[in-house]
């Protein structure tokens, strides 16, 4: 049975090795605007996953609080890309007001009254939302054609 810090720590590895093959990507292609968001995305998310570890050797649960707005942060760093993807403008207005409101409403519901459900429900809406402001755009046929590829990561997301 896997343990969570072994599950943190794959998602470590995961991460980390989705942020170097964009990092690659970025540097072969330096005008794929995309590529930035999504290497940082990937980064960001191996970074809030290596914190979230730090929970079982500190006594304080400020790393799952950090960890997870980190892993928002990244979310939304993703949706980033994807608006680039398609020419879109980025708002890092709304990455902050979904960052910044997911963590206050964990922070509330982690130190001043203890509710870990809230906690989860607020976690999983924080990274649900820039998921959902992709959609249009993955599930879309601009000039008629269908993209099988954003299809299915339209499909995954709705998942």
């Amino acid at each position: 049975m896997l343990s969570v810090p072994t599950l943190w720590t794959v998602f470590v590895a995961n991460f980390l090795a989705l942020g170097l093959i964009w990092a690659y990507v970025l540097h072969s292609y330096p005008s794929f605007q995309a590529a930035r968001f999504w290497t940082a995305s990937s980064l960001v998310a191996a970074l809030g996953a290596g914190v979230s570890l730090l929970r079982g050797v500190v006594e304080t649960p400020l790393p799952l609080l950090v960890g997870g707005g980190m892993l928002i942060s990244a979310c939304c760093l993703a949706m980033m890309g994807i608006k680039r993807f398609y020419d879109q403008p980025v708002s890092w207005r709304a990455h902050a007001a979904i960052t910044g409101l997911s963590v206050a409403g964990m922070a509330y519901f982690m130190f001043w009254h203890d509710n870990m459900p809230m906690r989860i429900v607020i976690y999983s809406i924080g990274q649900s939302i820039p998921i959902a402001m992709t959609l249009k755009l993955l599930l879309s046929r601009p000039n008629g054609k269908i993209n099988a590829g954003a299809r299915l990561a339209g499909f995954i997301a709705i998942a």
